[in-house]
């Protein structure tokens, strides 16, 4: 599944409060491509979403180290 369509799939996923599920889409994919600065902010928001404070924390900075421009949101 291409990225893109994973980050649609996950958003919607996101806006149902089913965050676990969007997880389980956004995790491998963010394996799969990891400078991807969008799927890595993402992926830090349905952390932060399900309450997992710590990895988003974590996460959050992943992805500004892969583009400090993703913190304007």
């Amino acid at each position: 599944m291409a990225i893109e369509s994973i980050l649609t799939d996950a958003r919607a996923l996101m806006a149902a409060n089913q965050f676990a599920g969007a997880l389980a889409l956004l995790d491998p994919a963010r394996q799969r491509a990891p400078h991807h600065a969008g799927l890595a902010l993402l992926f830090a928001d349905a952390l932060h979403a399900s309450g997992q404070l710590r990895a988003a924390t974590d996460a959050y900075a992943v992805a500004l180290r892969i583009d400090d421009a993703s913190a304007d949101g």
